[in-house]
């Protein structure tokens, strides 16, 4: 289905190809079905439709509702529901995309129970979550499909005063219809009084019974002693005035009239905050956009209403607006740039037994994602899949997973986008994974060999609307297939514990294979439990013994995150398939002063040609120590680093060479194996030494990930971030643990001032009725001579209106 220009939109339905034998596919064809008015479409989504929710867990659930878009044409709503009316409802701002079809995890699992032609999925909130609808008739689906698609784009096309403004209303609103008690569209002053304690604005009953008599201008009649609408709106917005703003306002207005001149506003700006380039035109457009009366808008000046949506705007935040896009130079080789990359992509939950999903791959590639994983294991009749293996995760389809990269891969940038593929397959169904990713991705995918001249990796410029796969190739394709050794996630990392802890250890293995055998999935999670108690056993000890030589500071941060995996502790688990393959030994080596394990046992597997061909600039490669790959490592090789064995590469003694390293090379970081809940270290220190790909479990929004989401946002949030010229620059003699200031680098005097807060949610954990004492820390994450925290003062009783006013002062030695 595509939009409309006009007053008229379509929908066009492409009959879905049908796979044979490898990968071969009918013909596609494509067919317009209806035309519909726009405006039609909206009046049938306002008059409303009864339509089949689908819900689908570890049973399929239908829910038959009424839907319709509200009067105000922001929200669509649904009856009956036995959830509140604020949750019974889902804001049209918050839409990010409206899929016809089967394109939905739901819909896919239910193939064959209902029509394509009559399914639609609504993906709405930061969670991406889905509300997945079978309509009565495919006209209907087709209506909604068309209305919701264009409300949708309108939205997005308001200004943010519009959006915000109308936010505020709608949230004023539905309070004062919730405090309602009986029903009579007014607030007494008992209802006023039972709202401000709810909404923890800290005021006293003295204070709230003078504000609600002045904001009570009807007095007479029925209408006395109470707020309708309009006069709680006043209530609100005189609680609500925030002092320190005005104050703030005033100290600028040098007429002393309550508002600011476009030069007033200059001033404001370059002198508060340190804004550049200020103009009186860009100040004049900020009073357009920000100024709520038409007075202000036509004389020039803001007053406190508009400074206060100024403040909260985009020109506001701590965030640089034009980093918003993209405004770095992509032309320089990929291993300059940080890429925001995704570990067990697929799968929605912890490690073990959560379900692994399509949308998964949907989520992270609209977050802006350029490297995400595919874990293939054979499947039923010569079908390859994608699960979590040797554990009770779910099975999709290799096939579904590629048709959604392919429709998804540039919607947040065009720069190229990597596929690790963790490979568990027979040569046959490698050959069909070859064959099915050629016919979906056709010439997205890179299959161009380099020119044999070439010393550097290409550029994302370059690499514009390109598909690399990151696999093992074979050192000669002539042949059909042929071994390759092969280096699964967690096989180099191996905790060395004591003969107690080893014999602890292995009745957790043998009872987790037991349990997985038997699928008992609560007896397994006591399991993996037990088996990270004992890998902290192993931790501290190991910890113990390296900090011996390091100095206090260095002792605290290895104890907070220099952990080996347990996944010896878990082979069933976390060691993935026992290979067919034969294996051969190696000796073992050290690389200078290094504790790097040179060689070790390798497994070997089969590799089929045509999967071989597809790999050009991001072949797996075994790490073999900094000696060896600063002296012949090849810059199409690509390393792969368990978490531990990356920490014991990023110390002091190491991070020089890793840097140096990571010049050429592209280096992938993934989470140790131990965090069968998904959880994410912290990828500053990955990125501290260079490190490009710094995989981490998107499924969990722990600080790790929240980190990496601020890293990738600027640059316009395209999935790559360039490097520090000290990260780049030959011959490297930059360290990430230097106690001087950077060579080359000018430090940079950061200042920060908190002033207020206002509405702050309440944190989990605290009871209801409770109020808060609030405070803000300030947090600077870089290098170690970087990183420092503060705090402001506490406020007591006070998340309403928090006022702190309080300055900090930072050096930025690595900005």
């Amino acid at each position: 289905m595509s939009g409309c220009q006009g007053e008229t939109a379509c929908v066009s339905r492409c009959a879905i190809p049908l796979l044979y034998n490898l990968g071969v596919s009918k013909q596609i064809r494509c067919t317009v079905l209806f035309v519909f008015p726009v405006q039609e479409c909206i009046n049938s989504m306002c008059g409303g439709t009864e339509m089949i929710k689908v819900r689908h867990g570890r049973i399929r659930h239908e829910y038959k509702r009424f839907y319709f878009l509200d009067v105000e044409g922001q929200r669509i709503r649904w009856e009956p529901s036995s959830k509140s009316a604020d949750k019974s409802r889902i804001p049209i701002r918050s839409i990010s995309e409206v899929r016809e079809g089967h394109q939905s995890d739901v819909f896919r699992l239910a193939r064959g129970l209902y029509s394509a032609d009559q399914c639609f999925s609504i993906v709405y909130g930061s969670s991406h979550e889905q509300l997945n609808l079978v309509a009565p008739s495919e006209v209907k689906a087709s209506q909604w499909i068309i209305g919701l698609r264009n409300v949708v784009k309108n939205a997005s096309k308001s200004s943010t005063v519009e959006a915000m403004q109308f936010a505020r209303d709608q949230w004023l609103k539905e309070t004062f219809e919730a405090a309602d008690k009986n029903g009579d569209r007014s607030l007494s002053l008992d209802e006023v009084i039972g709202l401000v304690k709810k909404l923890n604005m800290g005021l006293s009953i003295k204070q709230v019974k003078r504000i609600f008599i002045e904001s009570d201008t009807n007095c007479f009649g029925e209408s006395a002693n109470t707020l309708d609408l309009g006069e709680f709106r006043d209530f609100y917005k005189a609680v609500s005035t925030r002092d320190e703003i005005y104050y703030l306002m005033m100290k600028y207005s040098s007429s002393g009239e309550e508002h600011l001149t476009t030069n007033d506003l200059q001033s404001f700006l370059e002198t508060e905050q340190r804004a550049e380039n200020v103009t009186p035109e860009m100040c004049r457009e900020f009073i357009k956009k920000y100024e709520p009366t038409s007075a202000g808008v036509a004389e020039d000046w803001m007053g406190v209403d508009g400074f206060s949506q100024l403040l909260l705007g985009p020109e506001g935040q701590i965030f640089n607006p034009e980093h918003a896009e993209v405004h770095q130079d992509m032309t320089q080789p990929l291993s300059h740039y940080f890429i925001n990359s995704s570990h067990n992509t697929y799968l929605t939950g912890d490690q073990l037994q959560s379900k692994s999903s399509v949308d998964m791959y949907v989520k992270v590639l609209k977050m802006g994602c350029k490297c995400i994983e595919l874990d293939c294991w054979d499947g039923p009749e010569g079908e390859p899949y994608i699960f979590h293996g040797y554990t009770l995760t779910s099975k999709v389809k290799f096939y579904d997973v590629i048709q959604a990269i392919n429709k998804y891969a540039f919607v947040a940038s065009p720069y190229p986008l990597i596929l690790s593929i963790e490979n568990h397959c027979s040569v046959d169904q490698q050959e069909m994974m070859a064959q099915q990713m050629r016919q979906v991705f056709k010439e997205r995918l890179l299959t161009e060999p380099p020119n044999k001249m070439q010393t550097t990796l290409p550029s994302p410029e370059q690499l514009k609307e390109k598909i690399l796969i990151k696999n093992k190739k074979l050192d000669n394709e002539e042949k059909i297939d042929g071994w390759v050794t092969d280096e699964d996630e967690g096989e180099e990392e191996k905790p060395r514990a004591s003969q107690q802890t080893q014999e602890t250890s292995d009745g957790v293995k043998k009872s987790i294979e037991s349990e997985l055998t038997n699928g008992n999935a609560s007896a397994i999670q006591k399991a993996v439990a037990d088996a990270g108690k004992i890998a902290f056993v192993v931790n501290e000890s190991k910890i113990e013994n390296e900090a011996e030589t390091k100095p206090e500071e260095m002792r605290k941060r290895a104890r907070s995150s220099s952990v080996p995996t347990v996944t010896t502790l878990m082979p069933a688990v976390h060691r993935r398939v026992q290979m067919k393959a034969r294996s051969k030994s190696v000796s073992v080596q050290h690389d200078d002063e290094s504790d790097i394990i040179d060689g070790d046992a390798q497994k070997r597997r089969k590799l089929h040609r045509d999967l071989s061909k597809l790999v050009i600039y991001t072949q797996s490669a075994r790490f073999r120590g900094f000696r060896k790959s600063l002296a012949s490592g090849k810059y199409y090789e690509l390393c792969s680093f368990g978490e531990a064995r990356a920490l014991r590469c990023v110390t002091a003694q190491r991070a020089e060479r890793f840097v140096r390293h990571n010049v050429r090379q592209l280096s992938r970081i993934y989470p140790a194996g131990y965090r069968v809940n998904s959880s994410n270290y912290n990828p500053i220190e990955m990125w501290n030494s260079g490190c490009q790909l710094v995989a981490l479990n998107f499924q969990k929004n722990d600080k790790g990930l929240q980190i990496n989401q601020a890293r990738f946002k600027t640059n316009g949030n395209c999935g790559y971030v360039l490097k520090p010229e000290a990260q780049r620059r030959e011959p490297i003699s930059f360290t990430p643990h230097t106690e001087d200031p950077v060579k080359g680098v000018s430090p940079v005097l950061l200042t920060l001032k908190v002033i207020s807060g206002q509405q702050l949610p309440k944190p989990n954990g605290v009871e209801k009725g409770e109020i808060i004492d609030p405070y803000v820390k300030v947090e600077i994450l870089g290098i170690p001579l970087d990183c420092v925290e503060e705090r402001t003062k506490v406020i007591d009783d006070n998340g309403f209106n928090p006022i702190w006013n309080e300055t900090f002062t930072f050096n930025i030695f690595m900005p």
